[in-house]
């Protein structure tokens, strides 16, 4: 199947991206997912709708962008596929092309938000796509009641996306690594010791916490939607089990860097450093630098999530000398190499230009402000 991937913005196009979106979630109390209305106004104050069509002409999957502040930030409102449509790469061809886009009119930065237990959702996002997290919303959407949430609280990872970053960039390549977690086979990386510190149960009896010299990894249920349907009370106790993981984890400084084929989350102990190379970009990192990147243990965030230290500690030069030297990422250690102004660093192991839209399994459905494929 050839793929047709492009921007829409006339009110026809937009209506078919609309009734797609219908098609995926039907209709609440409210109305549709988003009305082609609204969509004309989002395209008319600076976002953009992307479409993918099939050979035939329709529109097989959509995906709605928005501005966001500050000036260099997008956010993804939501993206969809049509239902029989898996498998075939489509979500990660219009996320690549949102990417491109946004690229092309002066973005820098992208974020979404995502269901933590849907498992192929965390993959394409932080594996497949190059995103981080490290802020957990508890109740994002309120109390969600349908065939895909259940009847639970809407808890969400908010997914940050340095667009011209070393990951995005080694992600759309299809070069980055892809470390191995516990329960996983036949892939590449270093394996969980076993040593383990933080053993924890999951609700199935199951291993849910591990520690190794990577970090720590969050399991989370193979098909939580499926879980929903057939045990609600179960999957409610997993969001809570996540949920308590999460929430400490990321305020002790760890950030949410991959996601295995099983269902194992990686949450690596960035430095600060580190964390703003990965999600801000060389020169946001020598701006910050005069402020004392060094200092996690006193680290703020400020309203975008980002990483802001107190007075004091590393000046220019010694920024410079983080940005240039070796530095720990979740893969092993690889050297970051400051590039021009207008690019981001390049990290690890392998970086290019170009998309690979390869084969994936594309997920049918998810809620508003999610990308739900892998």
């Amino acid at each position: 199947m050839s793929l047709k991937v492009r921007e829409a913005d006339s009110v026809e196009e937009l209506r078919e991206a609309s009734a797609l979106l219908e098609t995926i979630w039907g209709r609440s109390e409210e109305g549709v997912p988003v009305h082609s209305e609204v969509m004309k106004s989002l395209v008319h104050a600076g976002g953009c709708v992307t479409v993918a069509r099939d050979d035939g002409g329709a529109v097989i999957g959509a995906a709605v962008l928005s501005p966001a502040v500050p000036t260099g930030e997008a956010y993804s409102l939501i993206a969809g596929v049509a239902p029989g449509a898996s498998d075939r790469g489509i979500g990660r061809a219009l996320k690549l092309r949102q990417r491109e886009w946004a690229l092309e009119h002066g973005f820098t930065h992208m974020t979404w938000t995502f269901d933590p237990l849907v498992a192929r959702n965390a993959r394409f996002n932080l594996a497949r796509l190059g995103a981080v997290a490290w802020e957990y919303e508890v109740a994002f959407y309120g109390r969600m009641s349908d065939g895909i949430n259940g009847d639970d609280d809407s808890d969400r990872l908010v997914a940050r996306w340095s667009l011209a970053g070393g990951r995005a960039a080694a992600a759309a390549a299809g070069t980055a690594p892809d470390p191995v977690g516990p329960g996983d086979t036949g892939t590449v990386g270093n394996s969980p010791g076993s040593n383990d510190e933080t053993p924890r149960d999951a609700p199935d009896g199951g291993p849910l916490l591990r520690r190794d010299a990577a970090g720590l990894w969050c399991r989370v249920p193979a098909d939580v939607i499926a879980l929903r349907r057939a045990d609600p009370a179960e999957a409610s106790r997993w969001r809570l089990a996540v949920r308590d993981v999460f929430q400490a984890a990321f305020a002790d400084g760890y950030v949410a860097t991959h996601c295995t084929r099983a269902g194992w989350y990686l949450l690596s102990p960035e430095k600060t450093a580190i964390r703003a190379l990965l999600c801000l970009g060389v020169e946001q990192v020598l701006d910050r630098g005069q402020h004392g990147l060094q200092r996690l243990a006193s680290s703020k965030r400020d309203d975008r999530g980002a990483v802001s230290a107190e007075a004091g500690g590393v000046e220019r030069e010694q920024a410079n000398d983080l940005v240039h030297g070796l530095v720990y990422f979740p893969y092993g250690v690889g050297a970051v190499a400051a590039q021009p102004a207008a690019q981001d660093v390049v990290v690890g192991r392998g970086h290019g230009g170009g998309h690979e839209f390869g084969p994936e399994r594309v997920g049918v459905g998810h809620p508003p402000g999610d990308v739900l494929a892998e």
